[in-house]
């Protein structure tokens, strides 16, 4: 179990630092991945952080599938307009937290993030055992 919660926040670590990267050379890619690639690290990071809080393989689809649907529905929820959220979202960490606008071609990003993350808590365990030196 502990090994597993290193892992994965080693992997939480990695992929903030990679979306801290993409912030910064975002504009430089593909349209598509300047559009999408975001959500993919985003939902990512977050997976692996609950799974560093819950690093239990029987976790694995319920943290998957929360991460999914939050993100999802703080996507519908940047419809929602109240002054002191859109004084939030027009800051860079607010923005970056709980997105600026609403888009439906962010849903398939955070559902491939959400594929990506579950694959990873997959390996996880067996990458865990494997590097046991039993």
């Amino acid at each position: 179990m502990e090994k597993q919660r290193i892992y994965s926040i080693a992997g939480c670590l990695t992929s903030a630092g990679l979306l801290v990267t993409y912030s910064r050379i975002r504009h430089q890619l593909p349209s598509w991945w300047q559009a999408s690639s975001g959500g993919i690290l985003y939902v990512l990071f977050w997976i692996l952080f609950a799974y560093s809080i819950l690093p239990a393989p029987k976790f694995r689809n319920r943290i998957v599938t929360g991460v999914v649907l939050g993100t999802c529905m703080l996507e519908v929820l940047q419809l929602w307009k109240p002054a002191p959220l859109v004084a939030f979202r027009s800051t860079k960490f607010g923005a970056a937290l709980i997105g600026a606008s609403f888009a439906w071609n962010d849903f398939p990003p955070y559902v491939l993030g959400g594929i990506a993350g579950w694959l990873m808590l997959w390996l996880l365990p067996k990458l865990c055992l494997s590097s046991d030196p039993d």
